[in-house]
């Protein structure tokens, strides 16, 4: 089986998260249907299942002790690095996604130079911002 750069990396994305879980685990599952919008632009979640024995040694290189777990490949630096969190529940999971892009955007002052338009959710409450203003 031939890997290329873009089945890792589809659309150019900087980074791909990749749970990792047993094979009978639905959580990696749940996640990759949780994150996909149709037209927006979303994480890339990929899955990896081991055996129920798993091979720790493997898990070992990754940095994973426990599964389900989340590890992240970055196409710049070529880097692996396993996320944290409290538990790994499945929403632990997802929060521990989004904390890291956050942090990521919060360490690009790019990001800061000319916002034009974003949304703010907040349970049933969504706040638009444009240039004029928040509403």
């Amino acid at each position: 089986l031939e890997v290329s750069f873009a089945d890792i990396w589809p659309e150019d994305n900087e980074d791909t998260f990749v749970v990792i879980e047993k094979e009978g685990s639905y959580i990696g599952k749940e996640m990759l249907l949780n994150s996909w919008r149709r037209n927006e632009s979303h994480a890339v979640i990929e899955r990896m299942t081991i055996g129920e024995n798993g091979n720790q040694k493997a898990l070992d290189k990754l940095g994973v002790s426990v599964t389900p777990a989340v590890i992240v490949l970055n196409s710049v630096d070529q880097k692996v690095t396993p996320l944290r969190y409290k538990n790994n529940a499945k929403k632990e999971l997802e929060k521990s996604i989004n904390d890291y892009l956050a942090s990521k955007m919060l360490r690009n002052s790019g990001n800061f130079s000319a916002i034009d338009d974003f949304s703010v959710t907040n349970h049933d409450t969504v706040v638009g911002c444009h240039r004029g203003g928040c509403h």
